[in-house]
């Protein structure tokens, strides 16, 4: 059996729904540059596109999930930021979708409590960057108040998630 022949093929439908999921989490990250939020600390976002990366993860399994993760956070950092925000974001970003992927693989776990776990573990996978940059000083100041924001942002996230998966269903 040639390589070719074991790779999975997509389906013009399953490509179209990736391309409108990377269309709308773009989308979403581009909407967070434009809510102003109370919290000026560096790291605190909304993380709407969490939403469509938690979606995904459910819906359609572990790698469209991560894909679409990997494909966000390259595409927004291009887009919308600089690379120093690409180091950043891919931190948080694999180490969320690690944490949001063990708890979906569970079947314990809520969906909201997956969404918040996501929510502080990107805060941390940020704040590992910063400590390795910075040494750790700025790390311990906005710990209490990045977990904080992680949990808040967390249930708004993970409950959007939950309403939309009942709206596509």
């Amino acid at each position: 059996m040639s390589l070719s022949s074991q790779r999975k093929r997509f389906s013009n439908q399953e490509i179209a729904r990736y391309g409108i999921l990377i269309a709308l989490a773009l989308i979403f990250s581009y909407l967070e540059f434009l809510i102003p939020l109370p919290v000026t600390v560096p790291g605190v976002k909304l993380g709407l596109a969490n939403i469509l990366v938690l979606f995904a993860l459910i819906r359609y399994g572990y790698v469209p999930g991560f894909l679409l993760m990997l494909i966000k956070v390259v595409l927004s950092s291009i887009l919308f930021g600089n690379p120093s925000i690409f180091l950043y974001s891919i931190a948080g970003g694999l180490l969320s979708y690690l944490v949001m992927a063990l708890s979906i693989r569970s079947q314990k776990v809520s969906i909201l409590l997956t969404s918040v776990f996501g929510a502080i573990f990107h805060n941390l996978g940020q704040l590992l960057v910063v400590w390795i940059i910075f040494n750790g000083l700025v790390v311990l100041a906005n710990l209490p108040i990045l977990l904080v924001s992680g949990v808040i942002t967390g249930i708004i996230t993970g409950k959007l998630c939950e309403l939309t998966l009942k709206a596509v269903q």
